[in-house]
């Protein structure tokens, strides 16, 4: 029985899976269960089973020296209701089994990443401390001028970031995070926490995505910090403002996707110690990223809040207000 492209795909993230389980501690250990279906096939990894559900097969392919464990359903299986065309996910129960299922269209990138990405959101249902669920933002200034100048500045200079030389990259940092500042300190605090959130929980979800993505393509980490800076190049269509999801307009929860990622990246570019662990036990990314970059204890996070007395531009460390203007002024020229 042919596997198509969905096989193709399996194998390669098997072959790769020492190099996979290296992202996140605990995320992807070997054997980890599976699922991919194309037009031709629907392919299940799950090596810890004697036999496979019904209607499947054991799979035989160009390197089926390396895929015990992996079983092929010509066509989809009939209680399997995935969308056609486009990728789409689900959680699958395979007699007992439950595994992440993603249509591999077109797009085998999309997928890929989509396989990793909705994966962690099940790991992170076990490993992660939940996120509290945001207040309704109603009437906040999400979208006036100066909030939309500074909103471009910040994504601006987490590419330029994403770019730097490592001499360079804790400065930049520094200026990200006094544009940062400025702007949360025109926010209500719904606004704060839930942009922390978001960025926590989908932020590293995209991270994770977009690096096992990398390391299954074999790119190496240019690539992927390219990629990401092209992603917060983003731009929603006018009506996503309009509408809320989880205490954010649309357009700016997609945003937190992409600046969450593009933070955890300079994470670990920096150093940052135990980032990943203090994420999982309730940080948001950019409070851990002051306390890297901060030069004083006092400008540690003490809440989720409007922090640091950024109303009155105390931004970390000394001389706050030229900072941010020093700040300001190096994103606009780049």
């Amino acid at each position: 029985m042919p596997g198509g492209r969905a096989l193709s795909v399996a194998e390669e993230i098997v072959a790769r899976q020492e190099e996979l389980r290296a992202v996140w501690p605990g995320f992807w250990p070997i054997g980890q269960p599976f699922m991919l279906v194309d037009s031709q096939a629907t392919v299940l990894y799950s090596p810890a089973r004697s036999a496979p559900p019904a209607g499947f097969v054991p799979a035989r392919g160009p390197r089926v020296a390396e895929l015990a464990g992996m079983w092929l359903h010509a066509g989809v299986p009939p209680d399997l209701d995935i969308a056609r065309g486009r990728n789409a996910h689900l959680e699958y129960d395979a007699d007992g089994d439950v595994v992440t299922a993603v249509r591999v269209g077109d797009d085998v990138a999309e997928a890929i990443e989509l396989l990793f990405h909705e994966q962690f959101h099940v790991f992170q249902r076990s490993h992660f401390r939940p996120t509290l669920p945001s207040a309704p933002v109603e009437g906040a200034p999400l979208d006036s001028v100066e909030l939309a100048r500074l909103d471009e500045l910040e994504r601006a200079t987490l590419k330029r970031a994403l770019a730097a030389d490592p001499a360079h990259v804790g400065q930049v940092a520094r200026d990200y995070v006094a544009i940062r500042i400025r702007r949360m300190s025109g926010q209500p605090d719904s606004v704060v926490q839930a942009e922390h959130g978001v960025e926590r929980t989908e932020g590293s979800t995209q991270w994770v995505g977009m690096r096992m993505l990398t390391r299954v393509q074999g790119d190496d980490i240019g690539s992927f910090r390219g990629r990401l800076s092209e992603l917060l190049n983003w731009r929603p269509a006018p009506a996503s403002f309009d509408v809320v999801f989880d205490g954010l307009p649309i357009a700016r929860r997609q945003r937190l996707y992409s600046t969450g990622a593009a933070i955890l990246e300079l994470l670990d570019r920096l150093g940052a110690p135990d980032w990943q662990t203090r994420l999982a036990m309730g940080e948001a990314p950019f409070d851990i990223l002051v306390a890297t970059i901060s030069t004083s204890s006092r400008s540690r996070p003490r809440s989720r809040s409007a922090r640091f007395g950024e109303r009155n531009n105390n931004l970390p460390g000394e001389g706050g207000r030229e900072r941010l203007a020093a700040a300001i002024a190096r994103a606009a020229a780049s």
